[in-house]
């Protein structure tokens, strides 16, 4: 096949790529300045064996192309998600010193399950910030929900919204929240963010991803007198209590 090569540059991650590929089928994209590759695919579906179809062996046919990649080693298979019968992809994950599984730091390996060939893998490589020093104190599970609370009700004091969830977790700031690291109070100088955002002629703001994840309790509340489907994400920083952003669904 003919080899091209393509050069772009990621405007989410502010990162220069190289992709490149053979034919219409198969390519892999790298980092253009670090050489680390960031995601490979092989659309080839011409196998009639009925090889595996089954959990445990996929799950093994995914460890063994994972330990085999140019990609980070030491993370857990946790997950397994089935698009199709023939388009499975086993997610391996970085566990962090608290115990937390990071979706940030992550390596998807995508195979056919019923002939055990590669189809496609992605690397995602935001690392966690965790800065915190020794005399630093968590907040406890009580403290984030008090402070999220005090959120919603200063900013949305219409809302009858009810805790369902609390966990700890690796997050990206997006200050879905409040815009801006600046705007919040608790927020500190976001130097640990490449966040930057750049008006267009229609002052509309175009935000890049957080080269950074952080840990923080994900509180997630619903509203169970909405006759929609209606939920929020609030991102409660672990050490500073600063609100980190979240997401909604309305």
């Amino acid at each position: 096949e003919t080899v091209t090569v393509v050069r772009r540059v990621h405007q989410g991650y502010g990162r220069n790529e190289a992709v490149v590929s053979y034919g219409n089928n198969i390519d892999a994209t790298f980092n253009a300045d670090t050489g680390e590759l960031i995601s490979a695919c092989r659309y080839v579906f011409n196998s009639d064996e009925k090889l595996f179809y089954d959990e445990a062996a996929a799950a093994e046919r995914a460890a063994q192309y994972y330990a085999v990649l140019p990609v980070p080693q030491g993370y857990e298979l946790c997950a397994n998600e089935r698009f199709d019968t023939d388009f499975w992809t086993f997610h391996f994950q970085r566990r962090t010193p608290l115990g937390v599984l990071s979706i940030y730091e992550a390596v998807k390996v995508t195979i056919n399950p019923e002939d055990g060939s590669f189809i496609s893998c992605n690397v995602f490589s935001t690392k966690l910030l965790d800065d915190h020093s020794a005399e630093d104190t968590a907040l406890s599970e009580e403290e984030a929900r008090q402070l999220a609370e005090a959120y919603l009700e200063r900013n949305m004091p219409d809302r009858s919204y009810v805790l369902e969830d609390i966990e700890l977790s690796v997050v990206r700031p997006n200050y879905f929240w409040t815009d801006t690291p600046e705007s919040d109070p608790a927020a500190s100088d976001g130097t640990d963010t490449t966040i930057m955002s750049t008006p267009d002629p229609d002052e509309i703001v175009s935000l890049k991803y957080s080269d950074v994840t952080r840990y923080a309790y994900t509180l997630t509340y619903t509203n169970p007198h909405s006759e929609f489907a209606d939920s929020i994400k609030l991102y409660i920083d672990l050490y500073t209590g600063e609100l980190l952003g979240g997401d909604a669904m309305r």
